[in-house]
């Protein structure tokens, strides 16, 4: 691995974990799926870097963390469009 794949190995790998916080703790559907971007773009990298290596199956995993935070903001979207919805049938009534 050379220096310039360690490095952005590295790079997507904080963003993965800096947007996941972010997602959790925001609960914003924004961060969810910048956090399900870098997930996969971070599984698809340890894919490209790791292809020979008995460690594969953390791009499973990583794979798995961004379908995770995709399904997080999905419901946060059908979650506010609930709750708009409902605040509108307060208005109208």
């Amino acid at each position: 691995m050379t220096d310039i794949e360690l490095m952005s190995y590295l790079l997507v790998f904080a963003l993965s974990v800096i947007f996941s916080t972010f997602a959790v703790d925001r609960k914003s559907f924004t961060f969810s799926f910048l956090s399900m971007a870098c997930w996969f773009t971070f599984a698809t990298v340890h894919l490209y870097l790791a292809y020979a290596s008995t460690l594969i199956v953390l791009a499973y995993l990583f794979m798995f963390l961004g379908l995770v935070f995709m399904v997080h903001g999905f419901a946060r979207v059908f979650s506010s469009i609930a709750e708009r919805k409902e605040e509108r049938e307060w208005e109208l009534a």
